[in-house]
């Protein structure tokens, strides 16, 4: 190969930059004066979001599941000074149970729990219940739920205190709504 060519052929790559040539471009029609705007953009603008419409906000992208029933149930005990919390949908079945339950267990407790406060509580459905049970204290009330009355049950020393009820209530209502 003739070292001739090899030069010419690199003189491309190490030769000096060719500056871009100006001439064919025509001046702007606005000033850059005319792109200011007299008044500022406000800063809370919204962006527009897929097809035109308004920006979704970032909670709406990202969907926040419901809290299950267990953990309502061991939120409800949590706030309740007991040693034993169950959530019971209208038919009578167990939603969930925490904590300590005597015989015969929570599932058979809560049917016939249920069914009584059916028939003696039809003037009064929210109407809190207590009653002894194997040594023990059991407390219960329903809270109105979109599917019927929700009943909660705590077993613990002595009965729950009526001040310990709004705070059980509206979480029991925040996850059944």
């Amino acid at each position: 190969m003739d070292d001739a060519l090899v030069d010419d052929a690199l003189s491309e790559l190490t030769g000096p930059p060719e500056e871009p040539g100006l001439e064919g471009l025509e001046p702007p029609s606005v000033s850059p004066e005319d792109l200011i705007a007299e008044e500022p953009a406000p800063i809370e603008a919204e962006a527009a979001g897929p097809g035109g419409g308004p920006a979704t906000a970032a909670e709406d992208l990202v969907e926040i599941p419901a809290p299950s029933w267990d953990d309502v149930a061991d939120s409800c005990l949590a706030l309740a000074p007991a040693h034993g919390a169950m959530l019971v949908d209208p038919a009578g079945q167990v939603l969930a149970a925490r904590g300590d339950w005597p015989e015969p267990g929570p599932q058979a407790i809560a049917g016939r729990l249920v069914s009584m406060m059916e028939k003696k509580l039809r003037d009064a459905p929210t109407r809190s219940v207590s009653a002894p049970l194997a040594g023990q204290h059991l407390t219960a009330w329903r809270v109105p739920a979109d599917e019927g009355y929700l009943t909660v049950v705590f077993m613990g020393a002595a009965p729950l205190r009526a001040d310990v009820r709004p705070s059980i209530d509206a979480t029991i209502q925040a996850s059944a709504g």
